[in-house]
């Protein structure tokens, strides 16, 4: 199954909105999940500020961290938008 670009916008721009959250739920510094995903922390935080767009592959990588806390993929599954098969595409 592979996403057409306006729902790949709709869950980037969910991740985007919930980074502070999924972040803290996990006890997370922004270097921390920087290094788990590959890209530097003043990416990240451009990322997680808005200043900068969160792309497909980093979008991806995030949601791999987070689903894979139990902490986070609560949070992830009881979004209406990741329940509808993002996990799928991966």
């Amino acid at each position: 199954m592979e996403f057409n670009n306006s729902k790949r916008m709709e869950l980037i721009n969910t991740m985007v909105t919930e980074l502070p959250v999924l972040r803290a739920r996990i006890g997370a510094s922004q270097a921390d999940i920087s290094e788990k995903i590959g890209i530097s922390r003043q990416t990240y935080n451009a990322i997680e500020n808005g200043k900068k767009k969160l792309n497909w592959t980093v979008f991806l990588a995030l949601f791999a961290v987070f689903s894979s806390d139990e902490r986070t993929l609560k949070m992830l599954d009881s979004m209406e938008v990741f329940q509808e098969g993002v996990a799928k595409e991966m």
